[in-house]
């Protein structure tokens, strides 16, 4: 005690100016009231305790008028009523009001007493000793702060009072009223009021500890995602580096690769250039040689390969061919020397059998004349048999330079695509590269930004708990001070009222909140609280405080998961071949908020390019078994039916492929084994040319006989043309299906003579395919029947125009006299060669097979009925 001042729990709790109250003093000289209820003296250690109580009844009470009239010996005590606040909706105290006694008011409080719209999420009311009312912003006594004393306030008085956001209008505040009352009940109003303060103080610290947790949670769970973040990018930075090393190396190899390949192409297209000049040299030489005698009838042309001693007389020369000299000098002396400038042993030795013709008995040339003097071969016949002979050989030689043209130019074409390739493949690994420095730079720059976000949110992490850590020793504290002043209440109530027991309740149960979270823009949810009465009040204690209450709770805002937009196309791979990797990304389209789920790694990677820089190229299954070349057989001459299976390219390589007609692409098998029957008859609908040798060296007759033939055997339904060849072309009939027209002109045809100009007479086929609607994308098949003694006089023309009409969907079928050229036929029609030839030793030999024909062009033959059975079989039966 001091003169007249009493501390207690560390401070000043207020003067006694007139109680008298000195140190050492054993009685109070101004209470008499008090201390005739205590009786007990001050210097009694034992009961210093109680006197402390009874001071602090007397600091609380001392200075108001009621403790004033007890003092004075009034038999009836005065007491303040409870300090009260009126909030109206509206301004001018109007609308809905809502009344507030003193306490603590959250959010969930002040909607039961009836502030329906509020606004003002939390409010205090003190009192009735200083009455005064805190509004606040938010629901846990944060936020803004306005305090307003005793009185009446409206809308503008409020803003001026600190209501920032204040949408509840109007305020009452009525200052407590002196009114009589016991001390007991004085007591038990304050332990009372007291309880309600601790009852709101625990709610609100509750609800602050779960606000604080869900902070600290989301904070943890985002420093979570950063360090997965940041392990994400260790693993992309590592990523961006292997490819970054990788596509060095290949840029390194690639460039290697392409100078040995541009010496390898520089190598094979110098040789292939060396072959074709070559080839090209040896057609010329046998053009040469044609030239020497071109024209076999008497005169200068078969006098230039007849040597003529004496005079050059007409009648001497004339003499000399009818009687068949030798082969003249100088003629003999040019062609030797244009043939030993033939590029190799073999083209001589074909040139040498060729001038032997000159020489050869009659039956060797196929003589057409009466045996006469030198065997009776005219020098017009050995004349045309040694062209004959020249032109095979020019037409092998120009065959040659074609396909050494072709080779050629798939060479070039060959080092041309891989030079492209090669270029693109180093351009698609540089633009590897490029795109892997640029995912290394922004790994780096994005790793220094997540280490930056994590590291401030450890430290907002820090301060959370710390402040959590602050609340809570607040809380405490501020709890304990409830508890202890009401212990205190309750001690000096036992003075007045001894063994009075209060109610005691249990701990709050609290049900579900009616919100998880708070949405954008909503506020917080609430939750009931209830608890059970523990034991009932006695003796006049307390009844039981509220069993029913309201917290605010799910005031967290939701969690937002981070929301991504669609992958973007995949980005060139970062090698050409050999394996590579490629990315493709996409974009933060929501950033997750409050906690939830964390982005996605934004960046997609896999490998591409697997295949080997060499790799081959990556073939299909088989197809099914095609149609079969020939509809039976027609005899051991004869080519045998064919049916084949391919396989397709269905992924190209840098590597080696099989070429179309290799055994890993191509297999066929025999077919309609079955012997053909005579007289058949061709059936189905199509269209047919057939293109004639009528040059001086064929045999016309026999190839009408087979035209004839095949013209007869065929059905109404099938269409035939024809067109004859030498010199010239001729038309001899356009496309019909009238049989009669079609024996008109067969009958009535005659050679147009001459060397054989096939590419001439398929140039003239094609044109008259294409007048007559006989293109491609027609239903109808389309086959030429080309007849040759395999050595027309412009091959590489002839082979020219075959690609052509082939290109268009025509089909060539060839017969060629002479085995030995089935070479250049197979030239002309393409593989599989078997399938579309029919050699034949003479021209004679054709005439009589027309069914050889049928069995290769129809799909069906239909054989004869067969005849009545005769009496004499009838009879034997």
């Amino acid at each position: 005690f001091g003169p007249q001042r009493l501390w207690l729990r560390g401070g000043p709790l207020g003067a006694f100016p007139e109680t008298g109250l000195a140190a050492g003093s054993a009685r109070c000289e101004r209470c008499p009231w008090a201390f005739r209820t205590l009786k007990m003296k001050v210097q009694r250690p034992r009961n210093c305790l109680v006197l402390l109580l009874g001071c602090a009844f007397l600091l609380t009470w001392g200075t108001s008028p009621a403790l004033a009239a007890v003092l004075a010996g009034n038999s009836s005590r005065s007491m303040e009523a409870p300090c009260e606040a009126i909030v109206y909706e509206q301004g001018g105290f109007t609308g809905w009001s809502a009344t507030f006694s003193a306490g603590y008011y959250l959010y969930g409080p002040m909607i039961s007493k009836g502030a329906e719209n509020n606004q003002v999420s939390s409010l205090k009311v003190t009192g009735p000793a200083g009455c005064k009312v805190e509004l606040y912003e938010h629901g846990n006594f944060n936020g803004w702060k306005a305090a307003f004393g005793p009185g009446t306030y409206d809308t503008e008085q409020m803003k001026d009072g600190g209501a920032e956001n204040d949408q509840v209008s109007s305020l009452k505040i009525i200052a407590p009223q002196v009114i009589l009352a016991d001390p007991v009940t004085e007591l038990n109003d304050k332990v009372k009021l007291l309880r309600h303060h601790l009852d709101d103080h625990e709610l609100a610290c509750h609800t602050q500890a779960e606000e604080r947790e869900e902070q600290l949670r989301v904070v943890r769970s985002e420093i979570t995602q950063l360090s997965a973040a940041l392990a994400g990018n260790q693993a992309t930075q590592s990523h961006a580096k292997n490819g970054l090393t990788k596509a060095k190396e290949q840029r390194e190899q690639m460039k290697g690769d392409s100078e040995r390949m541009e010496h390898q192409c520089e190598m094979d297209l110098g040789s292939i250039k060396l072959q074709v000049e070559k080839a090209q040299e040896d057609v010329e030489i046998s053009r040469k040689m044609q030239s020497i005698g071109s024209d076999c009838n008497a005169g200068a042309g078969a006098a230039s390969l007849v040597e003529i001693r004496g005079p050059p007389t007409k009648r001497r020369a004339a003499a000399l061919l009818r009687g068949g000299s030798r082969l003249g000098a100088n003629a003999k002396a040019t062609l030797e020397a244009l043939g030993r400038r033939l590029s190799s042993e073999a083209l001589r030795r074909e040139f040498r059998e060729a001038l032997a013709v000159w020489q050869a008995p009659c039956k060797a040339i196929s003589c057409d004349v009466k045996p006469g003097d030198d065997g009776g071969v005219s020098p017009k016949q050995r004349c045309l048999a040694v062209r004959a002979q020249l032109r095979k050989m020019q037409a092998g030689l120009e065959l040659d330079f074609v396909k050494l043209q072709q080779e050629q130019a798939t060479k070039t074409r060959g080092c041309d695509d891989r030079a492209a390739l090669q270029q693109a493949r180093a351009k698609e690994t540089q633009r590897g590269q490029v795109e892997a420095s640029k995912s290394l730079s922004d790994a780096v720059a994005e790793r220094a930004s997540l280490e930056a976000q994590r590291e401030s949110k450890q430290q907002e992490l820090k301060a959370l708990e710390k402040t959590k850590e602050e609340a809570r020793k607040e809380c405490t504290t501020g709890g304990n001070e409830f508890t202890t002043e009401i212990q205190d209440t309750l001690k000096l109530r036992e003075v007045l009222l001894p063994g009075a027991r209060d109610c005691r309740v249990g701990d709050w149960s609290w049900g579900p909140c009616s919100q998880v979270c708070a949405a954008d823009g909503g506020g917080p949810g609430s939750r009931n609280g209830t608890r059970s009465p523990m034991a009932p009040a006695e003796k006049g204690g307390l009844a039981c405080t509220s069993l029913e209450t309201t917290m605010a709770c799910g005031s967290a805002p939701c969690h937002q998961d981070c929301v991504m937009k669609p992958y973007e196309s995949w980005a060139a791979c970062s090698s050409a071949c050999g394996g590579g990797t490629q990315a493709r990304s996409r974009q933060v389209k929501q950033p997750p908020r409050h906690g939830g789920l964390a982005c996605p790694v934004g960046e997609e990677r896999r490998s591409c390019n697997m295949q080997a820089c060499d790799a081959p190229c990556e073939l299909g299954e088989w197809t099914a078994w095609g149609k079969c070349s020939r509809t039976c057989s027609f005899g051991a001459e004869a080519s045998e039916g064919r049916q084949s299976q391919v396989k397709a390219i269905v992924e190209p390589g840098a590597g080696k492929c099989p070429a179309a007609d290799a055994k890993e692409r191509f297999r066929d098998q025999t077919c309609n084994e079955r012997p053909c029957i005579e007289n058949s008859t061709c059936t189905g609908e199509q269209d047919i040319i057939l293109l004639l040798d009528g040059s001086d060296i064929a045999n016309f007759d026999a190839q009408l006989q087979l035209a004839q033939g095949i013209v007869s055997g065929s059905s109404a339904a099938m269409r035939f043309g024809v067109v004859a060849y030498g010199s010239k072309p001729m038309v001899l009939s356009s496309l019909s299906d009238s049989r009669s027209k079609l024996q008109e002109a067969l009958a009535s045809a005659k050679a147009p003579g001459g060397d054989p100009d096939l590419a001439a007479g398929e140039a003239v086929v094609r044109s008259l395919i294409l007048a007559t609607g006989f293109g491609p994308g027609r239903a109808r098949p389309r086959t030429v029947v080309l007849l040759t003694d395999g050595a027309p006089t412009d091959f590489a023309g002839a082979h020219k125009v075959a690609l052509e009409l082939r290109a268009e969907g025509v089909r060539l079928l060839v017969g060629v006299v002479g085995s030995s050229l089935k070479r250049n036929a197979c030239s002309l029609v393409g593989e599989p060669c078997d399938v579309n030839v029919e050699l034949a030793r003479k021209w004679e030999e054709l005439s009589t097979q027309p069914l050889r024909f049928l069995a290769a062009l129809c799909d069906e033959l239909i054989a004869p009925p067969s005849p009545p059975p005769s009496e004499v079989d009838r009879i034997q039966r």
